[in-house]
């Protein structure tokens, strides 16, 4: 008797007019365990199921673990199909207005029950319940605002006793996640060598970021702009050629990533899943102050910046759709025009200098 009464409650639901997606929100659901599920919005049914939007999150109910379906607009509709067994004027009201086309005439009322393979019921403007057989019924229209929505009677397979299944274009829904990171910022390549040409002469350091996502329910892939400051100080003695009395003090390489792309995301489990990100972008950089002296002199490298085209690969886990672990590699060659001042003459350098980081970041989504 349930599945029989839910089969109901699926035509019901399948001839909801799609003229307005507004009569698709609202509802209250009563469940059979006794929870109620407000501001529902309904998605799509199919001959046993009920996909609806609730509470930012796409969900599955079978028909019969529905009690109650309510939703006010000027009014309390209500449907207790599956508790009741019929599809009373009160529930079906909010498509009250149609017109029933047969072989012999068309009909106009709200219409009060729907039995599969038998027959619908409709009440006419003036009181009156009229029956009609469903194999005579070929459409059936609703007009909303001055506009026409028509619901053709669906095909039913001669063998299956039941209708097909009916599924409405699930609606779209689009939100922006915010979310921070950060991390380790290891060197890599010529960016942490020791080499006295190309080096980068660098230590470990640390980043911190932001990233903006644009998502969609039930896509598992999103546009994805971060905005990175790494920093990454040099290494001191890595200046073996200045000699053992040579003084040295070195600051920072720091680098401001601007990075678009995608971010793809696949599940592991209800409750974890991996990603994989790709961007593109600009790097601008700004190179360290360096100063050395000794008993004989000194020499001062001025700060520089510069900048460049970057990219970045990278992936990791996330957990509960909230807290993330990954790894990125990042990389740009900043051109930096560099004076070194020393005391006994000033000299002008330009140059690329290659920057690679290997990202080891924890972070949140909000």
């Amino acid at each position: 008797m349930r599945r029989y009464s839910a089969l109901r409650l699926a035509l019901f639901l399948a001839w909801l007019p799609a003229v307005s997606s507004g009569q698709q929100r609202g509802w209250t659901l009563g469940i059979r365990n006794g929870d109620d599920l407000a501001d529902v919005e309904l998605v799509s049914v199919q001959s046993d199921s009920l996909t609806i939007y609730y509470a930012g999150t796409i969900q599955q109910l079978t028909l019969n673990a529905i009690a109650r379906m309510s939703r006010s607009e000027g009014g309390s509709h209500v449907v207790r199909g599956a508790a009741v067994g019929l599809l009373f004027g009160g529930g079906i009201g909010l498509v009250a207005g149609e017109l029933i086309d047969t072989k012999n005439r068309s009909s106009k009322g709200s219409i009060v029950e729907i039995v599969p393979d038998s027959v619908v019921r409709l009440r006419t403007p003036d009181g009156n319940v009229q029956v009609m057989n469903m194999s005579d019924v070929g459409r059936i229209t609703k007009e909303v605002g001055g506009q026409v929505a028509s619901q053709t009677q669906p095909s039913v397979p001669a063998d299956s006793g039941m209708p097909a299944a009916i599924e409405r274009a699930p609606a779209v829904h689009r939100k922006s996640i915010f979310g921070v990171d950060a991390g380790l910022a290891l060197p890599s390549g010529d960016f942490g060598s020791t080499d006295q040409v190309r080096g980068g002469l660098v230590q470990t350091g640390y980043f911190v970021g932001v990233h903006l996502m644009s998502v969609q329910d039930q896509v598992p892939v999103a546009w994805y702009t971060s905005i990175m400051l790494s920093r990454n100080r040099i290494e001191a003695p890595g200046f073996p050629s200045l000699g053992p009395d040579v003084a040295v003090d070195a600051g920072s390489y720091t680098c401001l990533w601007f990075m678009t792309g995608v971010h793809v995301v696949g599940e592991l489990s209800p409750t974890s899943g991996i990603y994989g990100v790709g961007q593109v972008g600009e790097v601008f950089g700004w190179s360290p102050a360096i100063n050395a002296s000794s008993a004989l002199g000194y020499a001062r490298l001025k700060p520089a910046n510069g900048s460049a085209f970057a990219f970045g690969v990278g992936g990791g886990l996330v957990i509960n759709d909230r807290y993330t672990i990954g790894c990125k590699f990042i990389h740009g060659e900043p051109e930096y025009s560099m004076s070194i001042v020393g005391s006994a003459l000033t000299v002008f350098v330009k140059g690329k200098q290659s920057t690679s980081i290997l990202q080891i970041s924890a972070g949140m989504n909000f």
